[in-house]
């Protein structure tokens, strides 16, 4: 190493022997605080605090450091890029760049010409983001705002970076990073075929946001429309044993089929496991969804949605070799609709667990006795995943006359009948559960849960439409493991925007 190193060197050079010796204190203190048997001194969490602190500015002072050893972006009075002449106007331009160490100050040159834009070679030279604001703490701000409230984040940022930010700023980060998501979904990778299972399955649902005020049309909430789209083992399952599972009765299915327990109207109660454990825990892992790829907008028509999700699906499926296609959803028209024009190949099947909530809601009805009531939920889910459906609404009508059923306990079992005469040709379990399809769309359940209800739906929370929009569609990137390719992307996209004219000089 040189003997006589600059200036700037040896002062980063007594910085960092300071640490050292502050640590080698600390040390000593801790060690001598405990032999001694008094309160504990240089403790691990006060040396680690103390240090990130420092670390904080020593790394502030090398980003300094960085910026100021570019001379300013100076290139001479004059200079010319893509055929126009710029002359320097300016030296010596006060400037700023928020980093995660805190708030850079630096010194730039400024160039104009006629009918131009002013060039700022420095901020080219270092690919400089167009936020005062750098692009690592950007990518905080967006992963802290899309976690948490942006009075939370920025609380959160002060207290750990020491720089305070205004909630609007991360909104802004958050909104602005957003708009450059363009294509993130469709150019997502596309898994390789031995990660994949045996059968496609797409699934759509829809979670009501909280909209402010001013921009509510009709009613409070705006729906967000969700997508998603994964693959998974086949999984064929008894009919019967899946309806004790969802419905439990005693006696042991396996032994008579339940049936002593239906036709004496038997006081339910959980039955014994029906397999083994590690059985069962092996089909949990079999069944379970592999490479969920996740879509979302608040904006966008639900036709662009399903869009998105056929475009990017059906090369992911067709790569993979696989051409049975599962089709999700619950019981809205308008998504059966889409369903079909989008997805007209696949086996669109009806979401079982919102044909439980409909079963409930007549079983009670029709036995206001809760063990009756559930005897009853088994015996009419047995018919369902039988295959007989029509049998199971003739049952309801007969109980309906002949019980007498009226006021809203009739309606109750009315809406049921309707819900499945309106759903049949998506309610055939018998076979679904021979192919081994799923029938319950938990994965898009749970989608709406962690990427919309977990953010979105904190105590108090309104939304803007465009501030919705940005808030899911980042969690969304973040939810397919695409976040990193994405911040990438983000950065060449703004570089090529903002410098565009050195970018061909250069090329």
């Amino acid at each position: 190493m040189n003997a006589n190193p600059p200036k700037e060197l040896q002062d980063l050079m007594e910085t960092v022997d300071e640490m050292f010796r502050y640590v080698k204190a600390q040390a000593r203190l801790a060690r001598e605080s405990f032999e001694q048997g008094g309160e504990p001194r240089g403790d691990a969490d006060e040396t680690e605090r103390c240090l990130f602190a420092r670390l904080l500015q020593l790394g502030l002072r090398l980003m300094e450091m960085y910026l100021g050893d570019l001379d300013q972006g100076n290139l001479g009075y004059r200079v010319e890029f893509g055929g126009v002449e710029y002359e320097r106007k300016h030296t010596g331009r006060d400037a700023t760049l928020l980093t995660v160490f805190g708030i850079v100050h630096y010194l730039q040159s400024v160039y104009y010409a006629d009918g131009e834009d002013s060039m700022r070679p420095l901020a080219a030279m270092a690919n400089l983001p167009e936020r005062r604001s750098s692009y690592f703490a950007q990518e905080l701000m967006m992963r802290l705002g899309t976690e948490e409230s942006y009075a939370e984040s920025k609380a959160f940022y002060r207290d750990i970076f020491g720089h305070s930010l205004s909630p609007r700023t991360i909104e802004q980060v958050v909104e602005d990073a957003a708009e450059s998501c363009g294509d993130c979904y469709s150019s997502s990778p596309i898994p390789p075929p031995s990660e994949e299972g045996e059968i496609a399955v797409v699934s759509f649902d829809g979670k009501g946001i909280l909209v402010v005020p001013a921009e509510r049309t009709t009613g409070k909430t705006r729906e967000a429309l969700l997508g998603c789209a994964y693959t998974a083992e086949r999984e064929r399952r008894d009919p019967k044993r899946l309806a004790y599972s969802l419905v439990p009765l005693e006696p042991d299915p396996q032994q008579d089929g339940g049936q002593s327990a239906l036709n004496k109207l038997a006081v339910p109660r959980v039955f014994p496991q029906l397999v083994p454990e590690e059985e069962a825990e092996q089909g949990r892992r079999e069944a379970r969804a592999r490479n969920i790829s996740y879509w979302g907008s608040v904006l966008d028509s639900k036709e662009t949605v399903f869009g998105q999700v056929q475009e990017t699906a059906n090369a992911r499926f067709a790569a993979s070799g696989i051409s049975e296609v599962v089709c999700l959803i619950d019981g809205a028209p308008g998504l059966w609709r889409l369903a079909k024009e989008h997805f007209p190949d696949a086996v669109h099947i009806l979401d079982i667990m919102h044909v439980l909530k409909y079963l409930w809601q007549a079983t009670s009805a029709l036995s206001p006795d809760p063990d009756g009531a559930r005897v009853l939920a088994n015996l009419f889910l047995n018919g369902i995943l039988l295959g007989n459906v029509g049998r199971v609404i003739g049952g309801m009508r007969i109980r309906l006359t002949k019980n007498r059923i009226k006021g809203q306990r009739r309606k109750d079992v009315e809406a049921a009948i309707t819900y499945f005469e309106n759903h049949r040709e998506y309610m055939h379990y018998d076979r679904y559960l021979a192919a081994g399809y799923p029938v319950a769309s938990g994965v898009i359940e749970s989608a709406c849960g962690h990427l919309v209800k977990d953010r979105m739906d904190k105590a108090g929370a309104q939304w803007s439409l465009n501030g919705a929009e940005a808030v899911l569609k980042l969690r969304c990137i973040r939810a397919n493991g695409h976040w990193s390719e994405f911040q990438q992307k983000r950065q060449e996209n703004e570089r090529k925007r903002l410098y565009a004219r050195f970018l061909d000089v250069a090329a």
